[in-house]
């Protein structure tokens, strides 16, 4: 086995003042500028030489292991690209270097032109089931021209993204008209 340094960053994003709401009850510009934090804090973490891959996330619910019930994600920085992460990066290089573009697009494309699995669409952004999905319950948001990382996303396709993020966490919240647990 191989050990390396403890090299890494945690850090935990409070949503609100109110300890008795949710990402889904949100106002749209709260959700855009939580997007803008992700994407600042992603990119800042991220220029320390140390780190190879961060993940801003939500979490919620005492199912998935939530003790801090205030609504709050986290962002977690590596020092190493994750293995399922770091296969899905090489796939998507493997995929531009046979077609001259992007996976995440084609994805978007044939998602849109199947129009089976979409929970949500707008100009910017839309949200589906991905025809890979690896859980339950799983859905992919993306704004509708991918950007490589959160930081480079538009003003316009926050706003998409934060209409996606609140429709779905509003539904996941109605399935069983109860907050859902994820993270």
């Amino acid at each position: 086995m191989q050990l390396l340094p403890a090299n890494g960053a945690c850090e935990v994003v409070v949503f609100t003042q109110n300890p008795n709401t949710s990402l889904s009850a949100l106002e749209l510009s709260h959700l855009e500028l939580l997007l803008q934090v992700w994407g600042d804090r992603t990119r800042e973490i991220g220029a320390n030489p140390q780190i190879q891959y961060v993940l801003p996330f939500e979490n919620k619910g005492v199912e998935v292991g939530v003790t801090l019930h205030h609504p709050h994600g986290q962002i977690y920085a590596y020092p190493f690209v994750p293995p399922v992460p770091a296969r899905m990066l090489e796939m998507q290089q493997q995929f531009y270097q046979e077609h001259q573009r992007g996976l995440l697009a084609d994805l978007i494309e044939k998602e849109i032109a199947d129009n089976q699995r979409i929970i949500y669409q707008d100009e910017e952004a839309i949200a589906f089931v991905p025809v890979c999905a690896r859980y339950p319950y799983e859905v992919w948001l993306a704004p509708k021209q991918p950007v490589p990382t959160l930081d480079g996303l538009s003003a316009k396709q926050r706003q998409g993204l934060a209409r996606a993020l609140k429709t779905v966490t509003l539904k996941y919240d109605g399935l069983w008209n109860r907050p859902f647990p994820r993270n």
